[in-house]
């Protein structure tokens, strides 16, 4: 129950903290350092301390893991919007970006609501997020990460995100 509750505060906290950063979404004049984003780093926070939790107690609710796996797939799929929008300010650094963080945050709690049921799919998610970031941080050093590609890659993203959350949630 204990990590039902955190899981879910970190859930609302991260969401709140979205909430503040959408005006700079939409304008796209992201700032990593605004209160809004930190309020979200802190709320995915929880929400890892809360699955953390989950992970060595081992509650028999599947409600916990629904919740672990919607929150985490939520936070990713929220980073990989956040992503197209700031990939268009000028000055942007891939590795910088706040919806880079973010998306990876969402992709860590994700996994980790995965590994609660199966740890060899967590595996295999791991390696493939490894690969896909190294290959981005590759084109980003060559500077051939242009707009084009990072909207059809986290369309590709946000697209399997749904699926895989889909099928899981019905297991």
């Amino acid at each position: 129950m204990l990590s039902l509750i955190i899981t879910l505060a970190g859930t609302l906290l991260s969401l709140f903290g979205l909430v503040v950063v959408a005006p700079q979404v939409r304008a796209r004049q992201i700032n990593s350092a605004s209160v809004g984003a930190w309020v979200c780093r802190a709320g995915v926070m929880v929400v890892l301390a809360g699955e953390a939790i989950a992970l060595f107690v081992r509650p028999e609710s599947r409600l916990v893991f629904k919740l672990m796996l919607i929150s985490g797939a939520a936070i990713a799929f929220v980073g990989m919007a956040i992503l197209t929008q700031e990939a268009q300010q000028s000055g942007f650094v891939l590795e910088k970006a706040f919806s880079w963080q973010i998306m990876w945050f969402g992709i860590t709690a994700l996994l980790m609501a995965v590994m609660y049921i199966q740890e060899y799919v967590m595996f295999a998610g791991l390696v493939a997020s490894l690969v896909v970031e190294r290959l981005a941080r590759r084109e980003a050093a060559h500077n051939r990460l242009d707009h084009k590609a990072i909207s059809n890659g986290t369309f590709v993203g946000q697209i399997t995100l749904m699926i895989v959350t889909a099928i899981m949630l019905l297991l």
